[in-house]
């Protein structure tokens, strides 16, 4: 009896020292779970871009030159010369803006190739509005959060007060207003206006 006692304490012994034995090249899990790894975030894309800085010394019938950042580059309105462009004025609580923006993406779409450019402009409205909207209605045209100093400076070249939205502007290549359209208008009227001009 004395005997099988030994025997116990030593079988034991044994098992306990080769439970704590590791492999060579085996890392401790204790170790693993203490290092802290980086992990690398992608960039949040970003959904729109805000006007920065509006010039306000145009020429009646002339598009205002303004700018805005992404990804710190700067761009500006103007350097569009050379294309048609259509911007257009909106606010995410603006149901006839909602109801013509699939007609736009359309149109956006349809001339990716040729000299034009689109540009949505939210205004009177706020800025957590237009991220909501955007992350739950994406909009293949750029998206650009105005400023009253831009809605200003638009008005001043048109000389015609914005005072409904949505307000849409078609611009030539030479950079000069040539419609200013009030209300929301379907696919194929904007794009006898914007054929026009191409």
């Amino acid at each position: 009896m004395k005997y099988l006692k030994i025997l116990l304490v030593l079988i034991f012994a044994i098992s306990l020292t080769s439970c704590g034995d590791k492999k060579e090249g085996t890392p401790n899990t204790e170790t693993q779970n203490n290092t802290t790894q980086k992990v690398e975030q992608p960039p949040e894309i970003k959904l729109y871009d805000a006007v920065t800085s509006v010039d306000n010394n145009n020429s009646k019938g002339f598009v205002p030159n303004f700018s805005w950042a992404n990804n710190d580059k700067k761009f500006e309105l103007h350097e569009n010369k050379g294309k048609v462009m259509l911007i257009n004025f909106w606010a995410t609580w603006c149901g006839p803006c909602k109801k013509e923006m699939p007609d736009l993406m359309e149109i956006n779409q349809e001339l990716t190739d040729k000299d034009f450019v689109m540009y949505g402009i939210c205004v009177s409205d706020k800025e957590d509005n237009l991220k909501n909207y955007l992350k739950a209605n994406p909009i293949s045209y750029k998206i650009l959060y105005g400023t009253p100093e831009l809605v200003s400076a638009f008005e001043n070249a048109s000389g015609i007060k914005m005072e409904g939205i949505p307000t849409t502007f078609i611009v030539d290549k030479n950079l000069k207003i040539v419609e200013t359209i009030v209300g929301s208008r379907s696919k194929d009227d904007f794009m006898s206006l914007i054929k026009k001009n191409l």
